[in-house]
């Protein structure tokens, strides 16, 4: 967010555009393609600290992806699932 002005920037790469929020929803719905704004929303969402909200298949730990085997980072790790 730009603190100055009180706009929002476009949260995809390489895009300039900077909008309050209603203009920023109309931006993205009519500027972008569908499969872009998953793309991206994808690429934030391990940045997100409940990203990892379940107990650890391997190790027990709490942190683990959720999924079918949930895993921690450090788990993954060890068996090569993350770099």
């Amino acid at each position: 967010m730009s603190e100055m002005t009180g706009l929002l920037r476009c949260p995809i790469e390489d895009c300039p555009t900077e909008a309050d929020e209603v203009d920023l929803y109309d931006h993205l719905a009519d500027e972008h393609e569908r499969s872009e704004l998953v793309d991206r929303l994808v690429a934030l969402a391990s940045d997100l600290p409940y990203h990892r909200s379940v107990e650890c298949e391997r190790c027990g730990t709490y942190g683990a992806r959720p999924g079918d085997h949930p895993l921690c980072a450090d788990c993954e790790a060890e068996i090569g699932l993350s770099p």
